[in-house]
C-alpha cells in the first residue's frame, strides 16, 4: 500500500470517533466516514490491501464493535 493511501485511510478511520473509557463518542461526521470506508472497500485490489490494513490496525475490534455494543 502506498504511503498516501495508508495515510488517507488512517485519517479516515481516526475521524470516526473515539472511546473515552466509558462510551464510544462518534464524530458528528461519522456517517460520512462510514460511507468513505465503504468506498475504500469497494475499490480494494485483488490482494485485499484495504482489508488487510483494517485488520492490522484492529479497526473492527477497537472502533466498529465498540459502536455496536456500547451502552
Amino acid at each position: 500500500m502506498t504511503d498516501y493511501i495508508s495515510a488517507e485511510l488512517a485519517a479516515t478511520c481516526d475521524a470516526l470517533g473515539y472511546h473515552d473509557g466509558a462510551t464510544y463518542r462518534l464524530d458528528p461526521d461519522a456517517l460520512d466516514v462510514i460511507k468513505d470506508l465503504i468506498k475504500y472497500l469497494k475499490r480494494d485490489d485483488d490482494t485485499h490491501t484495504i482489508r488487510r490494513y483494517l485488520g492490522q490496525t484492529k479497526f473492527l475490534e477497537t472502533d466498529l464493535i465498540q459502536i455496536f455494543f456500547d451502552d
